[in-house]
């Protein structure tokens, strides 16, 4: 069974699943940030996969590959760079670029060198161009 995890991103500030269950444990604001609607905190959810260096990979994450798809490529090894955002869409977790879906769990399978380089709050920079 795979892990619930998530982490938010809150005042500006990426806290990890680790630093949401350490915040005041079992306080009443604890409860009140993870239960009640908060307007200045998003929360992501891990998926469940890793990166190539062990990395947890989160929604909100902006990850690059190299997408050796043969279908694709007609069975050619053809190089095609994915950068794109990590979001649940369609019962699954995919790569969003150039408002396309990607399988992020097929990008992992294809390409070894999956890495995540950044997330979509603290370098939207990496996006530009992506749209």
């Amino acid at each position: 069974m795979r892990e619930i995890k998530f982490r938010a991103w809150m005042e500006n500030k990426m806290l990890s699943h680790e630093d949401l269950v350490d915040m005041d444990q079992e306080s009443y604001a604890m409860y009140t940030i993870l239960t009640e609607p908060q307007e200045d905190i998003t929360f992501m959810q891990l998926t469940g996969l890793k990166d190539k260096n062990g990395k947890e990979i989160y929604e909100g994450d902006i990850v690059e590959y190299n997408d050796f798809n043969s279908l694709r490529t007609g069975g050619h090894a053809e190089d095609k760079i994915i950068v794109g955002k990590v979001v649940f869409s369609c019962g699954m977790w995919m790569v969003e670029e150039n408002n396309c879906g990607h399988d992020l769990y097929e990008g992992l399978v294809n390409d070894e060198e999956l890495e995540i380089i950044g997330n979509i709050y603290e370098n939207p920079e990496l996006l530009e161009g992506t749209a």
